[in-house]
């Protein structure tokens, strides 16, 4: 088992406010289910975050977000980006983990047949693989 992981928060909107915070706008929890299939979403978004000890840090941080394995977007974190410095911590007691992230932005992002939206993250020790959305199929009435 690794000591590295990726998480993501799959949502409609990623919104920067003031003072640098995000807001996440329309999360989705455990699957999708749209009114039809095929469909577009108007804007698709992932918040994700790659964890590493602080003693192996990051060399390499490319993040994907993924529908049925084909890669929809992708981001690379930069090189510089990457670095440790514990001299510009704002924590009392330095955490033993690190964290290096992005928001992946699909827009629009076509829904064809149900599958699953996911996350991944290529990194010098190789692929994180993140959380996983459901597309299932929509009701019939």
């Amino acid at each position: 088992m690794s000591d590295r992981f990726l998480h993501a928060i799959f949502c409609d909107d990623i919104r920067f406010e003031l003072q640098n915070k995000l807001s996440l706008m329309g999360i989705y929890y455990g699957s999708i289910t749209p009114e039809a299939l095929p469909t577009y979403l108007a804007r698709f978004c992932a918040h994700a975050v790659a964890v590493t000890p602080v003693e192996r840090p990051f060399r390499q941080l490319d993040l994907q977000l993924l529908l049925n394995d084909v890669v929809v977007q992708e981001m690379s974190v930069p090189p510089e980006a990457l670095v440790m410095d514990p001299e510009k911590s704002l924590l009392p007691t330095p955490s033993r983990l690190a964290a290096f992230g992005g928001n992946l932005v699909v827009s629009p992002l076509y829904l064809s047949e149900p599958g699953v939206i996911s996350v991944r993250a290529i990194t010098e020790e190789g692929i994180l693989t993140g959380p996983r959305l459901p597309v299932l199929t929509p009701p019939t009435y």
